[in-house]
């Protein structure tokens, strides 16, 4: 169904549409762990995005390709991907983006055994997600900083923030 939308909103000159149905094929191949073609629809859509400037999506399938380069061991560009992501929803006031893109690099700090530096965003992105009243995200960032004090053998401050979690989830 989504490539012939695709190809509906291709025929169409739709744009817009076509970007969000990149978006959309890549997260079922990357579900799917295809993660090549996954990249490849993602690279399509940022092109697109980037030369019609939607913005937005920019941010969306910057997150999404950081995310099938991590699966696909690039940890760097993984990153970069991330982190240019995180500048422009900073840049256009794009909050949901920019705490996924925060917990990702937090992720991948983590995944790097640098904890501070994961600590550092997800403490970011605590700090938005609780100015936004998303409960449910919050808990999340608990759980995170929880679980990288307690790599850092910070054993009481990782039962505090994996007990404000629970506190919250109640």
């Amino acid at each position: 169904y989504l490539s012939r939308a695709n190809e509906a909103a291709r025929a169409a000159h739709d744009t817009a549409s076509v970007t969000l149905m990149l978006l959309h094929q890549a997260s079922v191949m990357e579900r799917r762990g295809d993660y090549a073609p996954a990249r490849t629809y993602l690279q399509e859509g940022l092109e697109l995005a980037r030369q019609h400037g939607y913005q937005e999506d920019q941010c969306d399938l910057l997150g999404k390709l950081g995310w099938v380069m991590q699966r696909l061991g690039d940890y760097t560009l993984s990153e970069q991907y991330y982190e240019e992501g995180l500048l422009l929803a900073r840049g256009i006031g794009y909050r949901e983006c920019e705490h996924y893109l925060l917990s990702r690099l937090g992720v991948a700090a983590w995944l790097r055994g640098k904890y501070m530096e994961a600590e550092a965003y997800f403490q970011q992105g605590l700090a938005l997600v609780r100015q936004q009243g998303q409960e449910v995200e919050t808990i999340c960032y608990f759980i995170n900083l929880g679980s990288v004090a307690w790599q850092m053998k910070e054993y009481e401050k990782a039962r505090k923030y994996c007990e404000d979690g629970l506190t919250l989830a109640r």
